[in-house]
């Protein structure tokens, strides 16, 4: 009797600890829902929720360039991923600005050629892991997907 009461109150604890889990997800979830739809962002927040932190990583992807949900979500998956890794061992950022002109002259005229381009390159490098799907929705536009990684912070 005693066994049975004892696997009854082990069952019953892991019952309220997986409902506790469940909602913790589900607020967590809301949370992120919110601040995105009160300012859109894509990139790294760090949500205090309770007793805890989180980092949660959001990326945004255009349904018009992928022809399945499954490439949306590998693309938003490893955007969201980058995200998260530029944010914890940061990135080198390099620029270049060229500025070529030229200057043709025929018999009757004489042509000028400018061009400016500004060149911006970003690297990261680093290892990801651990991090789960919170979430993903498709944005109030209905042409945007949104995903949303996260980790608890300890």
């Amino acid at each position: 009797m005693k066994i049975l009461i004892f696997i009854f109150s082990v069952s019953f604890l892991n019952t309220i600890n997986i409902h506790a889990q469940v909602d913790y997800h589900l607020e967590l979830e809301n949370i992120i829902k919110n601040k995105y739809l009160n300012n859109p962002f894509e990139g790294v927040k760090i949500v205090d929720f309770v007793d805890k932190q989180f980092m949660v990583s959001m990326a945004i992807t255009s349904e018009a360039n992928h022809k399945t949900t499954s490439s949306l979500n590998r693309v938003c998956m490893i955007k969201a991923r980058r995200e998260a890794l530029r944010f914890i061992n940061g990135s080198t950022i390099t620029s270049e600005t060229v500025l070529k002109s030229s200057e043709t002259i025929t018999d009757r005229s004489v042509s000028y050629y400018e061009s400016f381009i500004d060149s911006i390159k970003e690297n990261s490098a680093g290892w990801v892991q651990g991090m789960s799907v919170l979430t993903s929705w498709y944005s109030n536009n209905g042409k945007d997907y949104v995903l949303t990684i996260y980790n608890e912070i300890k």
